[in-house]
């Protein structure tokens, strides 16, 4: 199903659009998801192709973290006020977006 979302951050000091086909929605209850969103679980939207986000503010404010001994988990946000954002997930040739933090 062909997706278009627009988000942003908690401060709006980043803003995104997401155009891409919808792949999947699903609540994540791992410990690690739990832990990084400090609820019972992460709702995440996947979205295809990888190219889909376009970034229309905020971009360099972007942060990333890399859980040292996870292959492939790790969190994006917004640096200033910490809000989740949209990750790339090249492994699945998508985007997986914070279901909260769209519309």
């Amino acid at each position: 199903m062909q997706t278009e979302l627009t988000g942003n951050c908690l401060c709006c000091a980043m803003s995104y659009k997401i155009q891409g086909e919808a792949q999947r929605f699903y609540h994540c209850h791992c410990r690690r998801c739990r832990k990084a969103m400090g609820t019972g679980h992460a709702s995440n939207m996947l979205v295809t192709p990888l190219a889909s986000i376009t970034w229309l503010k905020g971009e360099g404010l972007l942060a990333r973290f890399k859980l040292p001994e996870a292959e492939r988990f790790y969190n994006c946000f917004c640096k200033q006020c910490g809000s989740p954002m949209p990750r790339v997930v090249p492994e699945l040739d998508g985007v997986l977006i914070p279901a909260g933090f769209t519309g």
